[in-house]
C-alpha cells in the first residue's frame, strides 16, 4: 500500500505540468516586461569596446581569408587588438586599418552592442606604386 501511494504521488508530480499546460493570460505582458528589461540593460563602456574590436577582428580576419587564402599565415602575422587601427564614421560604418591595407566595413546594428558581421565592406591594398595624396585642411582652404 506505501508503494502504491509513493508511485501515485510520483505519477502525479510527473503530470502535474501536463494538466496546467495550455492557454494562460498575462503571457503577453510577462513578455513585454522581460523584453523592455533587455533593452534598458546598461551595458559598460569597457563590453561594448571589446565587442567592437572583437567585431572588427573577426570582419578582418574573414577578409583576409577570402583574398590571401594560400599566404594567409603571413598576412596575418600580428594580427591583434593592438595591432588593428579604426575610425568611427557612422554608428554602423568603420574605417579599418592593418600594415597595408584599409577596409570599409558597414554593420547592420552598432557594433559596440551586437555580435555580428558586416553587411558590406570595401577592401584596399597600399602599394608602393601608388600616389597618395593626402587632403590636408590647409589644401582645401583656397576652394
Amino acid at each position: 500500500m506505501k508503494r502504491l501511494s509513493v508511485m501515485l504521488a510520483f505519477c502525479a508530480f510527473l503530470l502535474s505540468p501536463a494538466l496546467f499546460a495550455g492557454e494562460q493570460e498575462g503571457l503577453r505582458d510577462e513578455f513585454r516586461a522581460v523584453l523592455q528589461a533587455i533593452h534598458n540593460r546598461q551595458v559598460s563602456e569597457e563590453t561594448m569596446q571589446a565587442r567592437l574590436e572583437e567585431n572588427l577582428l573577426r570582419a578582418l580576419t574573414r577578409s583576409m581569408r577570402n583574398r590571401f587564402y594560400t599566404e594567409l599565415d603571413d598576412k596575418l602575422d600580428g594580427l591583434n587588438n593592438e595591432s588593428l587601427l579604426y575610425e568611427r564614421a557612422t554608428v554602423t560604418t568603420y574605417y579599418v586599418k592593418f600594415k597595408t591595407y584599409l577596409v570599409l566595413y558597414e554593420f547592420q546594428r552598432d557594433p559596440r552592442l551586437f555580435v555580428q558581421g558586416p553587411i558590406s565592406e570595401k577592401f584596399l591594398e597600399i602599394t608602393d606604386d601608388l600616389d597618395i595624396q593626402s587632403p590636408t585642411p590647409a589644401a582645401n582652404q583656397g576652394q
